[in-house]
């Protein structure tokens, strides 16, 4: 949703300067809709965001989300045939180029799933009799920004925070040995390692001399600073509002977000 209203979506929410509520949704001119492409936002997996199900089954490791998501993109060629397939016979293609794209945890589930369809691809050529419920969909590219790849090096961030002058060299020591500790934690398969989690953690903390300080750097942007206590983060600048506009939040409390879910369609039907 952060892509869709304050990224490269379409919309722009443009809050009221009264009592709470907007003013109006505005059109972003420089959304990737206008590159021309179809542009399509998607909350997964299930249970992340506004996507939920009826029936409690949320899927639990990768293969699972994998064919989840599959069946969603093959129901919504489908559906949208007109605009991005081609039958002959009885195999049907996508017809046009096909990007995926993220950030972040993006640089994990994308080429899983990217793969997973480029299994799937081979799979249907190679049956005898295709199904007709099949839709083979041929891999364009990705694009994944900050792309979380690799947590044995990715988790700590102290190189980088003393190259920024934000920890002195005893405290970028001291996180190197923490770092170790971290691997250890995920070669043994203790991938929620609390040694890994405070890694970050610890340079936050530290960015402004420690617990007397007021302010930490950003850890989304080391060229801000935000309050330690009594504010919540700002960044990325409008979260805010799209959050007390999809639900509830402390910003605009009197949000009339039952009104908007169920004009999205994000309610139990």
């Amino acid at each position: 949703m952060d892509g869709l209203w304050i990224e490269n979506g379409p919309f722009r929410l443009k809050p009221a300067s009264g009592s709470g509520g907007w003013d109006n949704i505005e059109i972003d001119p420089f959304s990737w809709h206008t590159a021309p492409a179809y542009t399509l936002y998607i909350d997964q997996p299930v249970g992340t965001g506004l996507s939920f199900t009826t029936s409690g089954n949320y899927p639990s490791d990768d293969e699972k989300v994998n064919v989840d998501f599959y069946y969603f993109l093959t129901e919504f060629m489908k559906l949208h045939s007109d605009k991005f397939t081609t039958t002959e016979g009885k195999t049907t293609t996508l017809r046009r180029p096909f990007y995926f794209t993220g950030e972040s945890h993006a640089g994990h589930y994308i080429p899983s799933m990217m793969n997973y369809i480029r299994k799937k691809n081979i799979e249907i050529k190679n049956q005898p009799k295709p199904n007709q419920d099949s839709v083979i969909m041929p891999l364009t590219g990705a694009l994944i920004g900050n792309g979380w790849f690799d947590p044995i090096y990715q988790y700590s961030a102290h190189e980088a925070a003393y190259g920024y002058g934000l920890i002195g060299k005893g405290q970028e020591r001291a996180l190197a040995k923490k770092e170790e500790t971290c691997r250890s934690d995920l070669i043994a398969g203790t991938y929620t390692s609390r040694k890994c989690f405070s890694l970050l953690d610890d340079v936050i903390h530290n960015s402004l001399g420690g617990s007397d300080a007021p302010y930490t750097v950003s850890q989304y942007d080391q060229r801000k600073w935000e309050l330690k206590s009594g504010s919540s983060r700002e960044f990325p600048p409008g979260h805010k509002d799209v959050e007390a506009y999809l639900g509830q939040a402390e910003k605009i409390s009197n949000a009339p977000i039952q009104d908007v879910l169920n004009s999205i369609h994000a309610m139990p039907s």
